[in-house]
């Protein structure tokens, strides 16, 4: 006996609806998983796994894996709890009619993801949070929508933060940022204050200084995630992610933030949440990994 999972497409509601721009019947194999996906008449997709190599509780754990992954690729939410899961008799195969791209593409974050060790479990905590927000934006629940992907942007932001002044402030990088700071503060004292201190009262001063400074220039959100655009180069500048940040404590806070806003920070916030998740995790971008889909029947791929 084998096992499938169903997804059944949704309208959702009037604004949005679940169109990934792939060829109806396309089928492919990522994580031992036989993935079919049909497109007419009754949209549904089919995830199916070989009972003779997994008991039926692995298989579910694989379809959770696999749609989850895929609403990632794809930017739409293909993990619900609605979707069916049963005890099947018949065999799906591959049919490799994927495009060269999105095959190598599966490929590539395959073979990256069963290498995750310790990252693995960073790894899924995000990618849920992924999926929580795409079903949200899919609701027209705007607000949850744009938590949840901020989530992501903090939880990422803070962990690379972590790992940056591990790797970056060694303890001999600290020694000559403070022996530079030794120098600036000496002069400043001597020349503009017309004060000569001690070498103890300068040493705690620098300490001091030294505290404040890197308080200053990382301890907030929106430092700790512009270290993270910067070093690896994405494109979004300081006022974009300033104005996440204000709408995120807005909302956190109970204050009302006016359709308009919320509807274009929402759209910035999910794209830097996708691109931070993919650089994070994939050493890519985002728009190198998604596969096209559509939100709307005037097929406009918000990614492209």
């Amino acid at each position: 006996m084998n096992y499938a999972m169903y997804y059944d497409f949704d309208n959702y509601d009037d604004v949005y609806e679940c169109i990934p721009a792939v060829k109806h019947g396309v089928t492919f194999k990522v994580f031992d998983c036989v993935v079919r996906i049909y497109k007419l008449n009754d949209p549904q997709i089919i995830f199916w796994v070989d009972g003779n190599v997994y008991s039926k509780e692995e298989a579910r754990g694989i379809f959770d894996k696999v749609s989850k992954l895929l609403s990632y690729l794809f930017a739409l939410p293909f993990c619900s709890k609605e979707n069916r899961c049963v005890e099947v008799s018949w065999v799906i195969n591959a049919n490799n009619s994927l495009s060269k791209k999105t095959s190598n593409t599966l490929c590539l974050l395959e073979k990256k993801i069963n290498k995750f060790k310790k990252a693995y479990d960073f790894y899924s905590e995000n990618l849920d949070l992924i999926n929580i927000a795409l079903e949200n934006l899919f609701k027209s629940r705007d607000e949850d929508a744009f938590l949840y992907f901020f989530k992501v942007i903090e939880r990422i932001a803070k962990q690379y933060y972590i790992v940056y002044m591990q790797r970056h402030h060694t303890k001999a990088t600290t020694r000559k940022n403070k022996q530079d700071l030794r120098v600036l503060l000496e002069a400043y004292a001597l020349n503009n204050l017309k004060l000569k201190l001690t070498e103890d009262m300068l040493d705690r001063k620098v300490d001091l200084f030294y505290k404040s400074i890197k308080m200053e220039f990382y301890g907030s959100v929106f430092n700790k995630i512009s270290l993270f655009v910067t070093n690896e180069q994405i494109n979004i500048n300081g006022d974009i992610i300033n104005r996440i940040v204000k709408v995120r404590n807005k909302i956190a806070h109970g204050d009302t933030v006016d359709n308009s806003t919320l509807e274009c920070c929402l759209g910035e916030c999910e794209y830097l949440a996708m691109q931070m998740f993919s650089f994070y995790f994939f050493r890519r971008p985002y728009d190198e990994l998604h596969i096209t889909s559509y939100r709307y029947f005037d097929k406009i791929d918000p990614y492209k």
